[in-house]
């Protein structure tokens, strides 16, 4: 007989992981605007932050969506490096609700009764509601939460009595042998609570003793902290010192935590006396978490201090190459410098436009390139979307700062163009963003004409943009009608791809949603092409009357 029903349990993790991601999409399209309005709101002071984060991710239960947005507010200058360490202690304790929940109710309530009625119910509630509506998430949250009691049966039930003393030889393992085992599963699955879960479970079942499940608890505080580290690789300053400063954290914490853990362990059991090991290890938990807070708050200003000493900013890691608000005494013609960095700015967005078209530059990349890869997740276009949107105001920051008494009539010509130029270029971005549900539908359709389509027209922006970025990085001034040639060219690119729709549709080859999405998508990746090419005009009109 079977005594380990090892399916199963990989089953319930598999289970218990999809269902944490449906709570954590759900809950964060349900109000996720709202919480980082809130976040922002506390963003002044270190305590608010630190207390605001720790509600945001025990009502998320997902620390690295938390750490985004803080991400987000310090790049956008609204956090200081403080406030951001503040927040990542706040979040380490909030994702302990979850485990509060598993322990309490998790092993102690048989959840099938409900677990399988609330599933059904919100599974053809998820039929009958349109996507992106909030009825449709909520189904989403209600699928998740029914999902994660079932999973927590099949974990409970994967292990029959009969394997307990088989495996209770793992007692013999000094407790330290488990650290390790904690940050390995946590790193691999991103997710504390999948192993908190884990760690329940065993301890349910009477497979390891309570110190080896407080040491994989301890493990899995830095297990979190690897996704960021390697999304940091070759990353702006900001990101690094965020990035480093979680780790630096959750690394004393876990160091000290493992020194003290028979003290903590005494202390839970015979001061307090909690006797239910789960109860108990789940007090471990955030017991850790608060004795961080207490240690670390009071010098959050010193290891800001000493990362930022460590990561400085620097050329390669800035959104600006040519200007610098830090020094704005900086060798040569500032409004040369703004048109070097415009030029700059128009490479990135033909990057960012070539990137969502999926139409990537061929080239080798390194085990690090890689491993940021790996690392990356579905906000990447809209982090860089933000990116091209920050160099842009850098440069009409810049610019807009020349003081105009000392300017002479043909420099304000040429500012005047550069904000029209860098106007121009914004809108390509834009124009390609706004499409990205629609490629995204024509990437999974079965009907192959739609899908050819979609080929059709990656393979004319990839000639189109490898023909624009010619033109735009040559060092010679530019043939008078290269531009009339470029405009021409893009609207013929239009009309044969119009006409090959009609075709299709013609035919019924495509339905008629189908063509109207086409359309959309042809009009706007016109319009961007369009942007792009007046921007070069603008640019090209500069260094003639420079000449």
């Amino acid at each position: 007989m079977q005594s380990f029903h090892i399916w199963q349990f990989i089953a319930g993790i598999a289970v218990f992981i999809y269902a944490m991601s449906m709570i954590e999409n759900s809950l964060k399209n349900l109000a996720g605007r709202s919480f980082k309005k809130y976040l922002q709101k506390q963003s002044k002071r270190k305590f608010k932050m630190m207390l605001s984060s720790t509600i945001v991710t025990a009502f998320l239960q997902s620390s690295s969506v938390v750490l985004l947005m803080v991400l987000s507010f310090v790049g956008a200058g609204l956090l200081n490096l403080r406030g951001a360490l503040a927040a990542v202690l706040g979040s380490n304790l909030g994702t302990t609700l979850d485990s509060w929940v598993i322990a309490l109710i998790g092993f102690k309530i048989d959840f099938s009764a409900i677990s399988y009625p609330v599933l059904a119910i919100s599974l053809i509630g998820l039929l009958l509601s349109g996507k992106n509506t909030k009825l449709y998430q909520l189904t989403q949250f209600f699928i998740g939460f029914a999902f994660i009691f079932i999973s927590l049966e099949w974990l409970k039930s994967s292990v029959d009595k009969t394997i307990e003393s088989d495996l209770l030889g793992l007692s013999h393992l000094p407790y330290l042998a488990f650290l390790p085992i904690g940050f390995l599963i946590t790193a691999i699955i991103q997710s504390s609570s999948v192993t908190i879960a884990i760690t329940l479970t065993s301890l349910y079942n009477h497979l390891i003793p309570f110190e080896s499940a407080a040491a994989i608890v301890i493990g899995s505080e830095l297990g979190t902290t690897v996704k960021f580290l390697l999304g940091s690789i070759g990353g702006i300053s900001d990101k690094k010192r965020v990035a480093w400063g979680n780790f630096i954290l959750n690394l004393v914490t876990l160091i000290l935590a493992a020194l003290f853990l028979f003290p903590l362990i005494y202390l839970i059991q015979n001061i307090f006396y909690i006797q239910d090991p789960m109860i108990a290890l789940v007090v471990f938990q955030t017991s850790i978490n608060l004795l961080s807070i207490l240690l670390f708050f009071p010098f959050l200003g010193v290891l800001a201090n000493f990362l930022e000493r460590r990561f400085k900013d620097d050329s390669a890691n800035q959104l600006t190459l040519f200007i610098r608000k830090a020094d704005p005494a900086l060798p040569g013609d500032p409004l040369e410098l703004a048109e070097k960095e415009t030029i700059h700015l128009m490479n990135e967005t033909i990057e960012l436009n070539r990137e969502i078209l999926g139409i990537h530059k061929e080239k080798k990349e390194g085990w690090i390139q890689n491993l940021k890869k790996f690392a990356s997740d579905s906000t990447s276009y809209a982090l860089n979307y933000g990116k091209i949107k920050m160099l842009h105001g850098e440069i009409l920051e810049y610019i807009t700062e020349f003081p105009k008494s000392e300017l002479s009539e043909t420099e304000m010509v040429r500012i005047g163009k550069l904000v029209h130029i860098n106007r121009h270029i914004l809108r390509s971005a834009k124009n390609i963003k706004d499409i990205i549900h629609n490629l995204e539908e024509f990437e999974s359709t079965a009907n192959d004409y739609l899908f050819n389509l979609l080929l059709n027209i990656k393979s004319k922006q990839k000639k189109f943009y490898g023909l624009f970025q010619t033109h735009l990085n040559e060092t010679t001034a530019l043939n008078p009608d290269t531009i009339d040639h470029l405009m021409t060219n893009n609207r013929k690119q239009y009309d044969a791809l119009i006409s090959e729709m009609l075709q299709f549709l013609k035919e019924n080859k495509i339905k008629e949603l189908d063509s109207s999405n086409l359309i959309n998508v042809f009009r706007e990746m016109y319009s961007s092409n369009k942007a792009l090419i007046q921007a070069l005009g603008d640019i090209h009109d500069i260094d003639l009357e420079d000449s």
